[in-house]
């Protein structure tokens, strides 16, 4: 099996079964649901919910990464859980597989029992129709800002242009109305980028930086920043940004398959691109009657270099 540990191997389940999960389904990895007898709150490794009509859903799931074969003692155990958390359906993920018994006992007890197996690079090649991933990282630089005001000419206050001048791009020295909070230019540009902006659009994929200069107008007692003299509001902000974009071809790597005991379910990669301060995990996949590709991401920030380790903490998608 592949070299993961035990909770990433959990994780990694919960990853593919949010691929096969219906739309607006929530995968939560780990998750504590209550115990409908004793009303303490028991550990799932992951559960998958949703709604059909107005009815709630629950299902989930346990893993085991270990190299024997599951017998039916592990598969009575969950049965029984699954009835004192009301679970729908329980998915039983086993590395190394389940014996003969063992998937009887599931097949009675509400148990969907699964496995996991490698597949080579080349296999995936022909199961994806792809044969590598390209992956663009595109970034940017603050490189100039000025700003006007309504009125008559201030100068910035001083606290400001040392905020500034530590770190222009994230000083949160704009002071937003309608918000009624602060924020900084890479907020705007943010904003602008959720908007449909696209600064990287003809930029080549070698890493060339390209100027770009963007003369925002602001309306009306919208957007203040301090000055000398008190609180002004701002007419124009002029951001001007180096954008760039480095372009790599990454050779399709192996691969996986997800099954039950006698038919392939799923099969697909992960790919975890090298993206500055965020952990990124992209699943893709294919399903044997489909000829679509689909693909999951999962974003979370990467821990500080010397920060203590933080406690194990469950995500949701």
């Amino acid at each position: 099996m592949m070299a993961v540990e035990w909770r990433e191997f959990e994780q990694f389940v919960a990853r593919i079964e949010k691929s096969l999960a219906p739309h607006g389904a929530v995968v939560t990895c780990p998750d504590r649901v209550k115990d409908l007898i004793t009303g303490q709150d028991r550990e799932v490794d992951a559960s998958v919910r949703f709604t059909v009509g107005s009815v709630p859903i629950l299902i989930t799931i346990e893993c085991r990464r270990r190299d024997r074969v599951q017998d039916d003692t592990w598969l009575e155990q969950l049965a029984m859980k699954r009835q004192k958390i009301g679970a729908a359906k329980t998915i039983a993920v086993a590395s190394a597989g389940f014996t003969v018994p063992a998937t009887v006992t599931a097949s009675f007890t509400g148990i969907e029992v699964r496995t996991i197996g490698d597949i080579t690079s080349e296999a995936m090649i022909n199961w994806l129709k792809i044969t590598g991933i390209e992956q663009v990282v595109g970034g940017m630089e603050l490189v100039s800002f000025h700003s006007a005001l309504y009125g008559e000419a201030a100068q910035l206050h001083e606290d400001v242009m040392r905020q500034m001048e530590a770190d222009a791009a994230y000083a949160r020295v704009f002071f937003e109305v309608a918000k009624g909070d602060y924020v900084c230019l890479n907020d705007f540009v943010t904003s602008l980028q959720q908007g449909g902006l696209d600064l990287h659009a003809g930029v080549p994929g070698d890493g060339t930086k390209v100027r770009r200069q963007l003369a925002l107008p602001i309306p009306p007692d919208s957007l203040q920043i301090m000055t000398e003299t008190g609180p002004r509001f701002l007419s124009y902000l002029w951001i001007g940004l180096d954008v760039f974009a480095v372009k790599t071809f990454i050779p399709l790597p192996s691969g996986f398959e997800y099954s039950n005991t006698e038919d392939s379910i799923v099969k697909g990669i992960e790919h975890r691109p090298d993206l500055p301060g965020i952990d990124c995990i992209m699943t893709l996949v294919r399903e044997p009657e489909s000829e679509w590709i689909k693909l999951g991401m999962l974003l979370r920030k990467k821990p500080e270099e010397g920060a203590p380790e933080e406690k194990e903490a469950g995500w949701s998608v």
